[in-house]
Formats: C-alpha cells, structure tokens, sequence
C-alpha cells in the first residue's frame, strides 16, 4: 500500500477529486457541453508536479485556441469531403509527433481533428463546437490548478533527498576520477550517475521556481548550489583528460598528490552530507577551507604555466576548493526549512 505522504497517493487523490468535480460540472452546465472534453483535459493537464500542471494547462489552451482558428479558417474554403480526411490524417500525424515533445502542438492537431469531425458527421454547428471545446478546456485547466493545491506536492519536499543524493554522485565520480590506477570503466559510470543527479537537482530547482513565493526555499543559495555542481563535475572531467592524455608527464608524487585530494574531497562532501541529512556518516577530519588552498595556485616552486605537473596541482586545487564551497553551502541549505509551511523570518537570509 501506497504511504499518507507518497506524490503518487496525493496524485491520485488529486485527480480523483478533479474528474469527480469535473463530471458534476458536465451535468449541470446549463449548455450542450462534451463534459468528456472537460474530463479529458484534466487527464491530460494534471500532473504530479505544480509547474507542469501549469504549463500543460498553458499549452492546452493556447493549443486549442490555435486549432479553432485553424479549423475555422480550413471549414470557411468549404472544403470536399476528402481535402478534410487529408487533413485529418495530417493533423493526426502531428499529434503522435509532438506528444512528448511540444504538448502546445499535439493540443493544437487534436482540436483540429475533433472539429473536422464534428463537421464531418454534422452532429453540431462549428462555432458551438469551437465555443464548447475553449469553455470546457478553461473549465478543465481551471480545475486542474485547483486540485494542485490539494494535497500538494512541493519541489522543496524533494530537494534535501536531491542534494543528498547530488552529494553522494559527487563522492563517487571524485573517487573514480582519482582514483590510482584509473579504470576507465568505472569513471564514465560515476560520471553518468552524477550527470543525472545534477539534472535532476537543477530540474526541481526550475520547477520550484514556477511554484507560488511561499512555497520557494534558499532560492539564491540553491541556485548556487546547482552551478557548484556543474562546475565540480566539470574540473573532475578536464582532470580525467589531463590525466588520460598527460598522464606520462607528471612528477613521480603525482599518485601522492591524487590520493591527498582524494581524501581531501571525500571529507568534505561526507561533512556537506552530513550537513543535509544527519543520518549520513560523520567524516574523521575535516580539510582545511576553499581559502586556504590560494597558495598551492601560486607555488613558485612548480614547473612553467603548461608543465602537467603545474596543470595537475591547479586541477586538483580547484576541485578542492569546489568540494569546500559544496560543504560551507550545504550546512547554509540545512537550515532552509525545506518541510516547513512557511519559512521563518530568520531564514529568508538564505534567499539573497
């Protein structure tokens, strides 16, 4: 059985009470309605998400106000009968085409299709039909926003599960990257399983901020929390290049130096882990902060600017510095209050 708190029990409950609202209004409205229309657009709106039930509803309106005028203007050149199946199995095609790519097209064919058919089989005059088809979809968008807020499902619920999880690619795909030896194999795993992290960290943080103001958290810190993440993951990467196509030129402490920072990352991203969820294991030391490693980036004592060694200890230094900036943000991010009704007034700070 499905937890009191899963997104897809509040979904279902969501949908549930809209349709059920949904089919109430069909009978009651006091026009020729297709209450199935209404219906159909709450299917096809409602999403577990805020922001996609609002962009969906967005894209269905504007889809099927664009495939009345489309209509209209096709029905006014009073077509042969075959000129509209032709078009109908055009628009046809355009709906598979764009189903999951632009939602706003597929709108736009499939009332194309419902109002040549309607002509076709002469069961209502076109401008009812195209009046019916805007009003129930208003109805039905109207009410799927409405449900939104029944039982809702917030981005901010998921985001310390998404930074934990961040957090825990990041340690995976630095220890591959640093790893001595390299495999291969390995590292392009970690780095596919930290892609997708990031992704999905930076997807909630877009959808939050669709959400209504009272429902945002740490926006500014997440935000920058988020291009820590895509800039972490790019040092690790042109540190596996260096390594793969200079690898040769380093100095013979060079495993020395990877197995330092190796240590050095994995502390701080377990302290930054830590931080988000207390439940994640305490690291035995902590490294020194991003500042203190300024002056490995100015060591005279390293070979010229291009020299592997001076690239692989700059490298290595800014890799550091991004892991500590991950933990000092974290600990920032632990007290956003992400299950809070409202945020407490000590905590806007986080939003600057």
């Amino acid at each position: 059985a499905a937890a009191p708190n899963s997104p897809l029990l509040r979904h279902a409950v969501r949908l549930c009470a809209a349709i059920g609202a949904a089919l109430v209004l069909g009978h009651v409205l006091p026009y020729e309605a297709h209450g199935y229309w209404i219906v159909l657009t709450i299917a096809l709106v409602l999403r577990p998400n805020f922001s996609i039930t609002q962009q969906r509803q967005k894209d269905r309106l504007l889809g099927n106000l664009a495939g009345c005028v489309l209509a209209a203007a096709l029905l006014a050149t009073q077509p042969p009968a075959v000129l509209l199946l032709a078009a109908i199995f055009v628009a046809n095609t355009v709906a598979h085409a764009f189903v999951t790519l632009r939602y706003r097209y597929t709108a736009t064919a499939g009332c194309v299709i419902v109002l040549l058919q309607i002509h076709l089989t002469g069961s209502a005059t076109g401008e009812v039909a195209m009046a019916a088809r805007v009003f129930d979809t208003v109805l039905g968008g109207g009410l799927s926003i409405a449900a939104s807020h029944l039982l809702p499902s917030w981005e901010r619920y998921a985001m310390p599960a998404l930074l934990r999880g961040l957090l825990d690619a990041a340690g995976a795909h630095a220890r591959a990257t640093l790893a001595e030896p390299a495999c291969e194999l390995d590292y392009r795993l970690a780095r596919k399983r930290y892609h997708d992290a990031v992704v999905a960290l930076a997807g909630a943080f877009e959808r939050m901020l669709a959400e209504p103001p009272d429902q945002q958290r740490a926006v500014a810190a997440l935000e920058r929390y988020v291009a820590l993440g895509y800039l972490l993951g790019t040092q690790l990467v042109a540190l596996h290049m260096l390594r793969l196509h200079r690898g040769s030129e380093f100095e013979a402490d060079a495993p020395e130096r990877l197995r330092a920072s190796a240590a050095a990352v994995a502390a701080s991203l377990a302290a930054a882990a830590h931080a988000i969820d207390p439940a994640a294991a305490v690291p035995e030391a902590l490294p020194p902060p991003a500042s203190a490693l300024a002056d490995t980036l100015a060591d005279d004592a390293l070979p010229g600017d291009w020299h592997a060694e001076r690239l692989l200890v700059r490298r290595l230094a800014l890799i550091r510095a991004s892991a500590g900036e991950l933990r000092e943000r974290a600990v920032l991010l632990a007290a956003a209050g992400w299950n809070h009704a409202q945020m407490p007034p000590h905590r806007q700070r986080l939003n600057y």
